[in-house]
């Protein structure tokens, strides 16, 4: 089977980079000319696989309805090189200060990190693999949004721990789903079951700690806490300081500390979505932050020999 193939490709790959990365520009198209939105596009839902995009407040939403939207990762090494293109179909707005916040879902995608029939062999790898291990409890998401997700993840994607605390509970977990977007808002979206987004909406606070990619192995082994409202902090296996701004507690080895505050939320699909802004943010150290890239983009990455 592996000599048919190949070697398996796994879905993520965790990569050291400066943030934010430079490797990959996301570009809206429909709307005119091609837009950069790399700083401005954020997964808020996997079931149904939704983005959010900031536009202008009287942006109308009749033209986000009538057009052909699209995004692209495009390689920034590589000029006029497309990695991937996702199809847009417009949902809703959210309306915020200074900012209206479109909500699309991906009716399509085309992945251009493998030959066509290496990619395709690769899908059946994967398919195989996922009716051999699924469960009726595992989170499924739809062949067409799973496969939009590997796109979407050729755009290099933050890893960060968040820290919240809230009444006599408190937690620090991995997430990998925010963003900024325009206006100075800062987006975060969490599975609607975890018992975190209760102490999230009742705080209206975190800490956001970025670390570098050697700690991967301690920041993967506490995505069990997402089953968790408290933890034992001196169970942790690293020393802890207060923020800055706020005093929750985290990593005495982050690289920097990002400090929210939450304006609003709203339960989009499967996830809670928090609609933050940027209360304080401390620089600590300029090495490479860990951030996931899809398995394919870093293949592709090899093959032209410059991974990351």
């Amino acid at each position: 089977m592996s000599r048919l193939f190949g070697p398996p490709i796994p879905e993520y790959t965790l990569v050291g980079l400066p943030e934010p990365q430079t490797q990959i520009v996301v570009r809206l198209h429909g709307l005119g000319e091609p837009t950069d939105v790399t700083q401005n596009c954020v997964i808020v839902s996997l079931r149904p696989m939704l983005f959010a995009i900031g536009f202008q407040p009287d942006y109308p939403a009749t033209m986000l309805e009538r057009a052909r939207l699209s995004l692209t990762m495009d390689e920034v090494h590589a000029p006029g090189r497309m990695m991937g293109r996702l199809d847009l179909r417009f949902l809703l707005s959210l309306s915020l200060p200074d900012c209206q916040l479109a909500l699309f879902e991906t009716t399509g995608q085309a992945n251009y990190c493998l030959p066509p029939i290496a990619l395709r062999l690769h899908f059946l790898r994967d398919e195989r693999r996922r009716r051999k291990h699924s469960t009726p409890h595992n989170f499924q998401m739809t062949r067409t949004h799973r496969y939009g997700h590997y796109v979407f993840y050729i755009c290099p994607r933050p890893v960060v721990l968040v820290t919240v605390a809230y009444e006599n509970n408190d937690n620090i977990f991995p997430m990998d789903i925010l963003g900024p977007i325009r206006a100075g808002y800062f987006l975060m979206a969490l599975r609607s079951t975890s018992p975190a987004v209760r102490l999230m909406k009742g705080s209206g606070r975190m800490a956001l700690s970025s670390m570098s990619v050697e700690a991967g192995p301690i920041v993967y082994e506490l995505g069990k806490h997402h089953s968790k409202e408290r933890i034992e902090w001196d169970d942790l296996p690293f020393a802890t300081r207060p923020s800055a701004h706020f005093g929750l507690r985290v990593p005495e080895q982050a690289l920097a500390v990002r400090e929210v505050e939450v304006q609003q939320v709203h339960t989009i699909g499967s996830h809670a979505l928090f609609i933050t802004t940027i209360a304080h943010c401390q620089v600590c150290n300029e090495a490479p932050r860990m951030h996931h890239i899809s398995g394919l983009y870093q293949v592709y990455l090899k093959r032209q020999g410059r991974p990351l």
